[in-house]
Formats: C-alpha cells, sequence, structure tokens
C-alpha cells in the first residue's frame, strides 16, 4: 500500500433506523466527507436520498444473513457467531471494499448503514489488520420519535421499536466506549435545531476542511425541517408512560455523551441490565405479540 493509503481515515456514521442518518450524512457531505456515487436513491422515507452506498448495504445483508437474521430481528447475537467460516471471504471483500474507495478518494472515505451498527463487530474484524483508521460518528434520537417513525414507515408495533432501538444502541456500547476509539455522539434533536452548530462540531472532530459557507448553505438549501416529522423534545421522554425505563437512561446518557460529559460508569450498568432484560423482553413481546394477532383473527 501507498503512504497515501496507510494514513487514510474511515468514518463510519451509524445509528438506529429512523435516527437521522440521512440527514446528518448529506449534511457532512457537504462539509467535504466522501461518500462516493454508488448510493442508495431516494424513497417516500427519504425523499432527499438514503446516501447509502448500495455495496456496502449488500455486504451488511450478507453478514446478516449468516446470522440468520434480518435488520429488525431482537435478540443479542451470540459472540461465538462472529467466529463462523463463512466470515472469512466477507471479512476479505469488505477490506477490498473499503480500499478500492480510498483508492478513489485518497484519504478519507465514509459509509453509512442503519444495519452496520448492529454488525459492528465484523466491521472492527475488517479494519483489525487493515492499513486504515477506523472513527465514528453515532447519531442517536429520541426512542418516542424513532417508535412513531417506523410505525408510520413499517406499521412496527410500539414496544418492537423500543427493542430494536435499545439492540442497536446498546449491543455494541462497551466497544465503541473501550478508550481506544474515536466516536462523537450526536442527538438528531440537536442537528435539527441548530444544524450550523452540529456540523461545525462535528467537522471539528473530523477535521474536515469545512467553511461556514458550505455549512450555512447546506442548512438553508438542503435541509429542510418540514421533512423532520416528530421531533419531540429531550425531556418529554420521562412523561411518556409507553417508554421503558431503560431507554429512558439510555437517552439521557447518550445526550450527556453528545455534550462530551461523562456519564461515569452508569453506562456500564445500563448495558449490564440489557443483556439480562434483552432475551426476556423478547420472549415477553413474542407472546404478547401472538396473543394480539389471535385475537385480531377472530374477529
Amino acid at each position: 500500500m501507498t503512504e497515501k493509503t496507510r494514513k487514510s481515515k474511515v468514518v463510519l456514521l451509524i445509528g438506529m433506523h429512523r435516527s437521522g442518518t440521512s440527514m446528518l450524512m448529506a449534511g457532512l457531505n457537504s462539509c467535504g466527507l466522501e461518500v462516493g456515487e454508488n448510493l442508495m436513491g431516494a424513497g417516500k422515507g427519504n425523499p432527499k436520498g438514503h446516501w447509502e452506498d448500495m455495496d456496502f448495504v449488500s455486504l451488511n445483508n450478507k453478514v446478516l444473513s449468516v446470522l440468520g437474521l434480518e435488520w429488525n430481528s431482537l435478540g443479542t447475537i451470540d459472540e461465538a457467531l462472529w467466529a463462523k467460516a463463512e466470515f472469512e471471504g466477507l471479512i476479505l471483500e469488505g477490506r477490498e471494499l473499503i480500499n478500492s474507495r480510498l483508492e478513489e478518494f485518497a484519504s478519507v472515505f465514509s459509509f453509512k448503514d442503519p444495519r452496520t451498527i448492529r454488525v459492528l463487530p465484523f466491521w472492527l474484524k475488517v479494519a483489525e489488520t487493515a492499513e486504515f483508521e477506523l472513527e465514528f460518528i453515532f447519531s442517536f434520537r429520541n426512542p418516542v420519535d424513532v417508535c412513531r417513525s417506523l410505525g408510520k414507515r413499517n406499521q412496527a408495533p410500539y414496544m418492537l421499536s423500543q427493542l430494536l432501538w435499545l439492540h442497536h444502541n446498546l449491543d455494541y456500547l462497551e466497544k465503541l466506549l473501550d478508550g481506544r476509539k474515536n466516536v462523537t455522539f450526536v442527538d438528531f434533536f440537536d442537528f435539527c435545531k441548530s444544524p450550523e452548530q452540529e456540523l461545525t462540531r462535528l467537522s471539528k472532530a473530523l477535521n474536515l476542511d469545512a467553511n461556514a459557507e458550505q455549512i450555512l448553505k447546506f442548512s438553508e438549501e438542503f435541509y429542510d425541517p418540514a421533512l423532520v416529522s416528530y421531533l419531540a423534545d429531550p425531556y418529554s421522554i420521562s412523561a411518556n408512560e409507553s417508554i421503558l425505563s431503560i431507554c429512558f437512561d439510555t437517552y439521557r446518557i447518550f445526550r450527556l455523551l453528545a455534550r462530551d460529559r461523562k456519564p461515569e460508569n452508569n453506562w456500564l450498568n445500563v448495558v449490564q441490565s440489557w443483556k439480562v432484560a434483552a432475551p426476556l423482553l423478547a420472549q415477553q413481546f413474542k407472546v404478547l405479540n401472538s396473543i394480539h394477532q389471535n385475537q385480531l383473527s377472530k374477529k
């Protein structure tokens, strides 16, 4: 590899579905973060584009398939599954895919796909022996808004959406906050309220050569607050009786992380609680959903 490639950086924009990753990636692209041209087009849920490289989406789907999962599957992933022989070829494919993008765009490349955070160990494995640096932008959103948005787009039950939100946000938080990774958190609520301020902060964190004119242009010409269907005040979550307490605790901790305020070891306690609760909550949802579907069939 060339010296240039050795100093290359790959930015993973990670976050749960319906957490603003598309809008955020568009903003970062306007600041000079290269995302390539093989992008998923616009759709009903994302009229200004998904900003997802189709090759990475395809690879993430292959990884999920090896695990026997889909994007909306419940259940934590057994660590032993990551040692499956099928991953050897996929890891090579991931490394070659990233290297091809770095050859094209030189020093910095980024991709985003909501599935990435669910299969994070795979991408960490890809990077283990590669000659590029990994950095992370973690986009999160109030679980109340995510549940409403998934309900509108996928007709997803409120409880299912909460459990998926927890899986995407907590399953691999320990790996991200191990002290060896550069992770910048951003609340989609803050981004929507002040895109200029948040893009300026993120650009500095990524050492992008963005200027105020580029950021202002995105804020005035691309960002459209009318496209954001739900934007609940962060403090309103505490009064929502439909939200699990662990969702509230997680969101509060993420809000602190987005302000570079260390939440002490509270986040570890929440992660440990989730590891215990996840299989129990998944089973409970399965039983209750089955009862509900039986009742509907009898009507």
